[in-house]
């Protein structure tokens, strides 16, 4: 179980695979860790030195600067020096929601660092109302925000459990659709 001093935070990732092959990192979405990438990571490292580190605030990494580290582009700053950290010079990224996101911070900040950018659910813009709304709510806090939850008797209420249900069956839509694509195109190369 690594883990890495990376600027203010003690950053946990998982690694697999060659460490000859190309490096492959799997960036996980809000509310998920690296190993949200289970499924994937056996068959990436066939090819790849597959790295899987859990976000700031996210699994077991912790954020010290409370609120505000949390957002993508301290995520990718974390992420870029999380590279320089552990001798990562140039990889693919593959991410997944605000895994993806922050993609975009990192490449424009480190286009040396971003071989290849791969999405799955992401997006580039959400107005400012959006922004204000999500104020850094996990996955488990809009759940509660919108369904009281845990109930009076202090287990979570029905709504939660459907919420939270329906919130895992789509991601794993998403690795769904992400192996079948991979496994369309093959490797994933790195030049």
């Amino acid at each position: 179980m690594p883990y890495e001093t990376v600027s203010d935070l003690r950053m946990y990732y998982e690694t697999a695979g060659s460490s000859a092959a190309p490096t492959l990192l799997l960036l996980h979405g809000s509310g998920g860790t690296g190993q949200s990438w289970r499924g994937q990571i056996g068959p990436f490292s066939e090819h790849y030195r597959v790295v899987a580190p859990d976000l700031r605030e996210h699994g077991r990494t912790n954020n010290p600067l409370g609120t505000a580290g949390f957002n993508h582009r301290q995520y990718a700053a974390d992420i870029a020096t999380f590279c320089d950290c552990v001798g990562i010079s140039r990889a693919a990224f593959c991410g997944e929601s605000s895994g993806s996101i922050l993609q975009l911070t990192l490449a424009l900040a480190r286009p040396d660092l971003v071989a290849a950018a791969i999405w799955s659910s992401g997006t580039y813009f959400w107005p400012e109302e959006q922004r204000e709304w999500n104020g850094g709510l996990t996955v488990d806090g809009i759940a509660q925000a919108f369904f009281a939850s845990p109930g009076p008797d202090g287990k979570p209420s029905a709504a939660f459990i459907d919420f939270t249900t329906k919130h895992d069956a789509q991601g794993e839509n998403h690795w769904r659709t992400l192996r079948a694509t991979s496994s369309r195109c093959g490797r994933i190369h790195t030049t």
